[in-house]
Formats: structure tokens, C-alpha cells, sequence
């Protein structure tokens, strides 16, 4: 298990400052992953705010939960860009879903910040498609 460097605290998780759809910012926890044997990795949205700025500045978005520290002694960082790409399926008769409303509301809410803004418009399109059918 890694521990905060600072506080000596597990640290299944830390926080990281990102932005809303609205622009507003918010402290939101990530899991942390590891990676080979002397790394741990987190999964953060391209609306974090470190993401454009130096290492030194982004390490000021990344906390412990506990401490409210940046966890790691080791200052170094790597940053990675990734993209989520969310397709749909063009259905042979408009509104048709097989995607359940509950599923996806339970995405926005499992993952507030992480493409919560895909997720809000995959539930619009399917609301949107389905008030046809009825």
C-alpha cells in the first residue's frame, strides 16, 4: 500500500484540483495505480488545473486527503495527455437504447469530474431519442 510521504497515512487515493463543465474548481480523489516498481500512476481528467502548468505548480493540484500535502517526497512528475472518445451507434429506428438511464446517471455520479460532461449529453441523447418512442 502506498503511504503519504508527509503524514505516513494510506494513500489509496489522492485529490486533485480540476475543473467543472462550468469552470468552476473543486478538490475531487482519484485512485492511485501502480506503476512498475518505483511509480503509482492517476487517471486525471484533461480538466485538471496542473495540466498546462509547470511541475512545480502542478504538484500545488495533487494532495493527500488527509494531510492536504502534496504526498510524494520525489518531486518529479510525468505528465501524459489521454483522450476518452465516446461513440454511438447509429440505431435502425430513432431512440432505441440499449443503454440504461440508471447506468449512466450512476456514471455522472461515480465520476463527477472525469467526462461528466460526455456523460450528461449520452443521457440527454438518450432522453432526447426516447421522448419519440412514447
Amino acid at each position: 500500500m502506498v503511504t503519504c510521504n508527509k503524514c505516513g497515512k494510506p494513500l489509496p487515493e489522492i485529490e486533485a484540483d480540476v475543473f467543472d463543465h462550468e469552470g468552476a474548481d473543486d478538490w475531487v480523489r482519484f485512485k492511485i495505480h501502480p506503476y512498475h516498481n518505483e511509480a503509482v500512476c492517476v487517471d486525471l481528467p484533461m480538466s485538471w488545473t496542473g495540466f498546462d502548468l509547470s511541475d512545480e505548480e502542478a504538484r500545488e493540484c495533487i494532495r493527500c486527503p488527509q494531510c492536504k500535502e502534496y504526498p510524494f517526497d520525489d518531486q518529479e512528475m510525468h505528465i501524459h495527455t489521454q483522450t476518452t472518445v465516446v461513440m454511438f451507434d447509429k440505431r435502425a429506428h430513432p431512440g432505441e437504447s440499449d443503454i440504461p438511464v440508471e447506468w449512466i446517471k450512476n456514471q455522472i455520479k461515480d465520476h463527477p469530474a472525469m467526462h461528466a460532461a460526455s456523460w450528461s449529453r449520452l443521457l440527454e441523447l438518450w432522453e432526447e431519442g426516447n421522448k419519440h418512442e412514447k
